[in-house]
């Protein structure tokens, strides 16, 4: 996943969500915080989301 910020202001903070239907394991993600502190990878269950910042 690729995110570009196209706007003028600078993003303090975003959010990136993806989900899942067969109980994949989310296995790595580069410059990812995971917002409960788990290390990967955690059950995907039914989605997934992480909010982090630049």
């Amino acid at each position: 996943m690729t995110m570009l910020n196209n706007g003028l202001d600078e993003l303090k903070s975003w959010e990136a969500f993806v989900g899942f239907d067969h109980d994949e394991l989310l296995v790595s993600a580069s410059n990812v915080v995971l917002p409960n502190g788990t290390t990967l990878p955690p059950p995907s269950e039914k989605a997934s989301s992480s909010p982090t910042s630049p």
